[in-house]
C-alpha cells in the first residue's frame, strides 16, 4: 500500500532565498525577540505499554533555545494536496516521520493556528508537553488523519500492523468526547485490508480497501461509495488535487505500472502521460504542483528515470531532465512563491543522491549541506551536518515511495 507522499510541499515557513542559495531569515531580519508560545497540537503513533502502537496527542510549544530544557526538532512538510485547507502559515500538516529529541516518530499530524511564518524558527526548539494516549492498548493503532473539525481517523489492527496487515480496520473519534467508533467492517463488508484513511472533507473519510479506493460520509455510514467504480485494476496511492475535484492514482495494467487522473466532476479518466509516452513506458508517483491542473512525476524511458511535468489545462507535457542520470521520486517545494522540484538520483553504484531544479529544469544540481537547509526542513528530513548525512537523507527520502 502507499506510503504517504512527501511530495508536495507548501511554505509553512516564511523563507527567503534565491535560485541557487536558499537561506533562512535571521533574527535581525525579523527583529522579534523569542517568546515561548503554544502553537498547536501534534498527533503521532508510537509504541506504548505492551509493545502496542497507540495514537498520542501532545501540545506543541516553541521555546527559545537559550531556555529550552529539552529540545525537540520537528521537520515540517506540507502536503500540497491539502493546500485548499492549509494556508501558507497555519493549518494541518502531515508528516510520515520526524526526528523528535533524537528519536524517529511516525505518522505525525500537526495542527497549528499560530502564524509560524512570522517568526525566526532558528531561535526556537519545539517541545511536546501534556502528552496523552488516545487509543487503547488492545490493538496496534497508527496512521492518524485529522479533520478541520478535530475528528480523528486511524488504522487499527488487533494482530499488529507488522504481523497481519490484512486484519486492519478503520476507526474514528471526535476529540471533544474521545469516544472511539469502529468504521469498518460496515454491514458485514469492507472488513480487513484497510489502509490510508484521509478526510476528503470534514464529514467524509476516504481509504483504501483491498486495493480499491472507497469513501463514506459519517452521516450515512450505510452508503460506502467506490471512488473508482469503473476501474477493475489495482488502485494505489490516491492523491487529491488541492480543490478536491480530481484524483491521481497508480495502477498495474497488462504487466506495467502507470498513473491516471480522474476528474471527479465529469468521471473522465486520462493517463498521466500523453499517449505517445504512455504506450511504451512506465511511470509512477505523480503529484500536484500546487495547482489543480499541473502535475509532476517520473517516467522510465528506457532504464533511466526522467522527471516530467504536465499541465492539463493548456495541454503541455515536458521532460524536465535529459536522461543522462536516473532520476525518480519527485516532490515539488515552494520557497518564497518560487517552485522547485526535488528528486533522487539512482546511480549505477553507491547510495542515492538528492537533486533539485526549477520547475522548467534549469539550475539542475545536487543538494548540498550548506545553503539548502530549508529544503531538507520542508521535506521532513534531518538537515545534513557532517559527511555522509546527504546520502543518509536521500536513502530516507527514497524509502517513502513504492516502485
Amino acid at each position: 500500500m502507499k506510503k504517504t507522499r512527501f511530495l508536495i510541499v507548501t511554505a509553512l515557513l516564511l523563507l527567503s532565498g534565491c535560485d541557487r542559495k536558499i537561506t533562512l531569515p535571521t533574527a535581525a531580519d525579523l527583529d522579534k525577540p523569542p517568546v515561548e508560545r503554544l502553537v498547536g497540537k501534534v498527533f503521532y503513533h508510537d509504541l506504548a505499554a505492551g509493545d502496542q502502537y497507540d495514537i498520542f496527542m501532545a501540545d506543541l510549544y516553541i521555546v527559545p533555545k537559550s531556555t529550552a530544557a529539552t529540545g525537540y526538532e520537528i521537520f515540517f512538510e506540507m502536503p500540497g494536496v491539502q493546500e485548499r485547507r492549509l494556508p501558507a502559515e497555519k493549518g494541518i500538516a502531515k508528516l510520515e516521520e520526524a526526528e523528535i529529541d533524537g528519536e524517529v516518530k511516525e505518522g505525525l499530524v500537526i495542527k497549528t493556528d499560530f502564524p509560524l511564518g512570522e517568526i525566526d524558527l532558528a531561535q526556537y526548539d519545539f517541545v511536546l508537553r501534556n502528552t496523552e494516549v488516545l487509543t487503547s492498548p488492545v490493538a496496534d493503532d497508527y496512521a492518524a488523519s485529522l479533520s478541520n473539525r478535530n475528528w480523528l481517523a486511524w488504522v487499527t489492527d488487533p494482530d499488529g500492523r507488522k504481523v497481519n496487515p490484512g486484519n486492519s480496520e478503520i476507526a474514528y473519534m471526535n476529540l471533544a468526547d474521545r469516544v472511539r467508533h469502529q468504521l469498518t467492517p460496515i454491514n458485514g463488508q469492507y472488513g480487513g485490508e484497510n489502509a490510508d484513511p484521509e478526510w476528503k472533507d470534514d464529514e467524509t473519510i476516504t481509504w483504501v480497501h483491498a486495493g480499491k479506493i472507497v469513501e463514506v460520509n459519517l452521516k450515512n455510514l450505510n452508503q460506502v461509495t467506490p471512488v473508482l467504480p469503473e476501474w477493475n485494476y489495482l488502485q494505489l496511492d490516491p492523491v487529491y488535487s488541492p480543490d478536491g475535484t480530481k484524483l491521481l492514482f497508480n495502477t498495474w495494467i497488462r504487466g506495467k505500472k502507470n498513473s491516471f487522473l480522474k476528474d471527479l466532476r465529469t468521471g473522465a479518466i486520462v493517463s498521466a502521460l500523453p499517449s505517445e509516452y504512455f504506450t511504451p513506458y512506465t511511470d509512477d508517483n505523480p503529484t500536484w504542483i500546487f495547482s489543480d491542473s499541473r502535475i509532476t512525476g517520473h517516467i522510465f524511458m528506457p532504464a533511466k528515470g526522467r522527471i516530467y511535468t504536465r499541465d492539463f489545462e493548456v495541454g503541455r507535457f515536458s521532460l524536465v531532465t535529459d536522461g543522462q542520470r536516473d532520476f525518480r521520486y519527485v516532490t515539488p517545494v515552494k520557497i518564497k512563491s518560487k517552485i522547485y522540484l526535488v528528486f533522487t538520483e539512482r546511480p549505477s553504484s553507491g547510495e542515492p543522491r538528492l537533486w533539485i531544479c526549477s520547475e522548467t529544469g534549469s539550475d539542475l544540481r545536487e543538494l548540498g549541506r550548506t545553503g539548502d537547509e530549508p529544503v531538507f526542513v520542508m521535506l521532513g528530513l534531518p538537515v545534513p551536518r557532517v559527511e555522509g548525512d546527504l546520502e543518509r537523507a536521500a536513502v530516507v527520502y527514497a524509502s517513502r515511495f513504492n516502485d
